[in-house]
């Protein structure tokens, strides 16, 4: 299992506002990062990861995909997507988001709430989806990845929409408008 450490900001962000490359051609090179995506994406809990989220900007994914249409469902084994494009979308709804690469850092923002996408598998077989809800979601937020974009760009008001995870003294969660938590100096 060869994990990769995640780019995180401020640090890096910098390195994840870089547009990612198209892939070519998948050779040794290729097929070691959709392993290490793939245990990368274990590691971290995660639902979808790119490239760009571990230092690599190369157009591939790997996401795991509800196996019932409400999302409630057992996800899919990772799927690695390579060169994805989203070809048609949905209206837009308000949701949740969060990234790895963004750590204690939530927020609410507009995306199309179903997108169909397509790609190729590592063998070059086209792959094409029709993603709705939580998959349409988290396809689109590593695809932002893949063009440098991250989803607090689309945060609409950072005193309300934004918000920092921060724990008391007892442990307990608490939930600071990021306009305060940066104010405080505590996203440095």
């Amino acid at each position: 299992m060869t994990s990769r450490k995640l780019l995180l900001c401020p640090k890096d962000e910098s390195l994840l506002r870089n547009k990612s490359l198209p892939v070519n051609v998948v050779d040794e090179g290729i097929l070691q990062l959709s392993k290490d995506l793939i245990d990368t994406l274990y590691e971290e809990g995660q639902v979808v990861l790119s490239a760009p989220q571990i230092g690599v900007n190369k157009c591939i994914m790997a996401i795991r995909i509800s196996t019932t249409e409400y999302d409630d469902g057992e996800l899919t084994q990772p799927l690695i997507i390579v060169n994805p494009e989203i070809i048609n979308i949905g209206p837009s709804e308000r949701g949740f988001d969060d990234c790895p690469n963004l750590p204690n850092l939530f927020g609410f923002i507009n995306r199309p709430a179903s997108v169909e996408v397509r790609g190729q598998d590592l063998k070059g077989k086209p792959i094409n989806k029709f993603l709705t809800g939580l998959d349409a979601s988290a396809f689109q937020h590593a695809f932002d990845h893949l063009n440098g974009v991250l989803y607090t760009d689309y945060v609409e008001d950072f005193d309300h929409d934004l918000f920092a995870i921060r724990y008391d003294k007892i442990g307990r969660e608490r939930f600071i408008p990021y306009s305060y938590y940066s104010y405080l100096g505590l996203n440095e």
